[in-house]
């Protein structure tokens, strides 16, 4: 007798978030999944094609395991925990890739993808063509088999839409919201209109156009600004501000704080740096900065305002053109922390366990 699917198992691709990797997006988002499914028995499950020649076991409660498999040489033990699992759930194309081999001849239960973000353009973007192409296989594979597909953005529904035409894939929309962002409310905030201070919370990383927002501070640097750059790469900002000759700028502070003192430093501040391109990556995203700034009415000075699905809510942003040719005034937005405001009521009513199950 054929043995029956155990509706009450959720089996997840992706690697349990530990104590190093809990803040990123991606790990906060499986945890608050995780959460939505505690009366399940959960599997996650990590796949590569080179690593774990030796499959690895991990019990991390009563109710939940960690395998990390070689797809090659634990191919027909990831089949079985495929064929007896009621729900697959995929956290990114990125957790889909390693284990295709082994979906091309999988039984198909419930498949879920939690997109996170548009791996191939963001491995396109980085110079990895081959890379890219892999995952667009990968994607292309999976986005028309699914049961269900869980956006962050609306901006991102719209671009799998776009680059598959007749898509029957059902939506939905569920923004990753940093765990610990704090309750805020700007309009209680004692905010001097002067001096404007404005701040950049983040580190060096290419997308976020560190050197151009160095220009752009160089070029208003008027003593009516205060800027403040919180990063865990306090050497590299200051070399980076050096190349510009604002090693020893009276209004420039760069320090490095711990995640529960930024609250006091986004209260304090009118605008802030989130300088990304106008390009796909950015245009579907859900940026963590952007919505922590904004939780508390701070307004975003942007390259290019399509920034997710901000644009289409009414954010109050200034453009670095706009910083460049006038004369900015403190002040807080409202609309701004408001916006967020309603997203996080809209979060927490929206359970994905009662949507995935019930579908």
């Amino acid at each position: 007798m054929q043995k029956k699917t155990n509706i009450k198992t959720i089996l997840f691709l992706a690697e349990y978030p530990d104590a190093n990797s809990i803040k990123e997006g991606m790990s906060q988002r499986i945890h608050a999944i995780d959460r939505q499914f505690g009366d399940f028995e959960r599997i996650y499950l990590q796949v590569s094609h080179r690593l774990f020649t030796k499959k690895q076991v991990t019990r991390l409660s009563a109710s939940s395991i960690q395998y990390k498999c070689n797809v090659f040489l634990h191919f027909f033990f990831i089949m079985r925990l495929l064929a007896d699992s009621g729900i697959v759930y995929f956290h990114s194309i990125q957790n889909v890739l390693p284990v295709l081999p082994c979906l091309r001849f999988a039984k198909r239960n419930k498949w879920i993808l939690d997109i996170h973000g548009v791996v191939p353009e963001e491995h396109q973007l980085a110079g990895a063509v081959l890379k890219s192409k892999f995952y667009n296989l990968a994607e292309r594979f999976v986005i028309t088999r699914l049961h269900l597909a869980i956006s962050v953005t609306n901006a991102m529904t719209r671009h799998f839409q776009k680059k598959y035409p007749g898509l029957q894939t059902a939506f939905v929309t569920y923004p990753i919201l940093p765990s610990n962002l704090a309750s805020a409310s700007p309009q209680d905030f004692p905010i001097e209109k002067s001096p404007v201070r404005i701040i950049y919370s983040g580190n060096l990383q290419v997308w976020q156009n560190i050197p151009e927002m160095i220009r752009l501070i160089k070029r208003n640097s008027s003593e009516q600004y205060e800027y403040t750059i919180l990063t865990g790469q306090p050497a590299e900002m200051r070399a980076a501000l050096g190349n510009e000759g604002l090693e020893d700028a009276a209004n420039i502070e760069v320090k490095s704080v711990a995640p529960e003192e930024l609250a006091e430093y986004y209260e304090a501040a009118h605008f802030g740096f989130v300088l990304r391109d106008d390009i796909t990556v950015n245009r579907v995203a859900c940026p963590t900065k952007i919505v922590e700034y904004m939780n508390f009415g701070i307004i975003p000075i942007v390259k290019s305002p399509a920034i997710g699905d901000f644009l289409e809510l009414g954010y109050d942003y200034v453009t670095s053109e706009q910083f460049d040719n006038a004369r900015l005034e403190g002040r807080k937005s409202l609309k701004n922390a408001h916006i967020i405001e309603q997203w996080q009521a809209d979060s927490r009513s929206l359970n994905i366990r009662e949507i995935i199950v019930a579908k």
